[in-house]
């Protein structure tokens, strides 16, 4: 599992220098982001990539306040709790060993059942507020370049 680090370009505190998320918070957050503020996020380009696309400083707030009208309506929260309630709460069978334990001859054990996939891309908008702050404080930002783009 790899990390996303998204760089502040011009931070103007310690908030807006970094935000970091792992690619399964990362996704479906900038999944959520597109859906509600497609506008916003075009210029962006590439937001599952860490190639150094990003916004400037004004779109970066533009992105922000939409988002910060997300939150306060109560639509994040709402998408949040949606989700939550429509994802599979039990284990599937595994795929691997048909839910038997073993694979193959020779194979090592396993487990006989696995935790669903849609369960390892969480969302919560607590996440949203974070990068909020985040996108205020960056002074424009690059998603995963290394140094300051």
């Amino acid at each position: 599992m790899g990390i996303m680090y998204v760089f502040g370009s011009k931070p103007t505190s310690v908030c807006g220098a970094y935000f970091r998320n792992n690619e399964w918070w990362w996704g479906i957050m900038a999944e959520y982001f597109i859906m509600v503020a497609p506008e916003k996020c075009a210029p962006c380009g590439e937001w599952f990539i860490a190639d150094g696309d990003g916004l400037d400083a004004a779109a970066a707030v533009a992105l922000a306040e939409a988002l910060q009208k997300e939150v306060d309506s109560g639509r994040t929260e709402t998408f949040a709790q949606e989700r939550e309630a429509t994802m599979p709460m039990r284990d599937e069978e595994c795929h691997a060993c048909g839910g038997t334990g073993w694979r193959p001859p020779g194979a090592p054990r396993v487990v006989d059942y696995v935790r669903p996939r849609t369960r390892l891309y969480p969302f919560s908008t607590e996440n949203v507020v974070n990068f909020i702050a985040f996108l205020r404080d960056s002074g424009g930002f690059a998603i995963g370049c290394l140094k300051r783009c």
